[in-house]
């Protein structure tokens, strides 16, 4: 299972996450554990707008299907 943390606006329909680049392309930042994102969730809260919220979700490794934490 792996955790990634999503930016969301509570103005319009924008959804994003965490991203890092990976052989010159940006992919979604995968932590292993809830506590992890959680963490880099917290931090990057105090750079959001009033706005914007984050939510952390979780997938099992071997599939696409996903669960709200």
């Amino acid at each position: 299972m792996y955790y990634i943390v999503e930016i969301h606006d509570k103005e319009s329909e924008e959804l994003g996450c965490l991203m890092h680049e990976e052989n010159g392309q940006m992919v979604p930042t995968r932590f292993d554990s809830f506590s992890k994102a959680k963490v880099q969730a917290a931090i990057i809260k105090k750079e959001l707008k009033a706005t914007q919220y984050t939510n952390i979700v979780s997938f099992e490794s071997d599939s696409a299907s996903s669960e709200e934490q």
